[in-house]
């Protein structure tokens, strides 16, 4: 199965230093469409069948939010690479940003915008 709204890098890039490398690019590909389904079903908008046709600042914002998604559950496959405070503070920036982005999509005025294509 394929991603569109985020590549396994962004996701690595986010999980940052040290996350598990016995990660597989199934695991990758699971996490990130597990992120693409919840931000269509959020939102009510299918981003991932518009992506091609959307501008690079709207792209940005879906990337964004699919890659902190994927991220927070390769920081959760083994967390214990870092100290507690350093694995928390990852799952907590990566929720933060999910979150964010979210209301960003799920706002009525954003969506309107988000959702025309170019």
């Amino acid at each position: 199965m394929t991603t569109t709204l985020c590549a396994s890098s962004a996701v690595v890039s986010k999980a940052g230093v040290n996350v598990n490398s016995s990660i597989t690019d199934a695991e990758y590909t699971q996490w990130i469409n597990q992120g693409e389904s919840m931000i269509v079903i959020e939102t009510g908008v299918d981003y991932v069948a518009s992506f091609a046709g959307l501008t690079a600042s709207k792209k940005y914002i879906l990337e964004d939010a699919c890659s902190s998604w994927a991220a927070i559950r390769a920081i959760n496959k083994d967390p214990n690479v870092w100290s507690l405070a350093t694995a928390q503070t990852k799952l907590d920036v990566n929720s933060d940003t999910f979150e964010r982005c979210m209301r960003l999509l799920k706002d009525k005025k954003n969506s309107d915008f988000l959702s025309k294509t170019d």
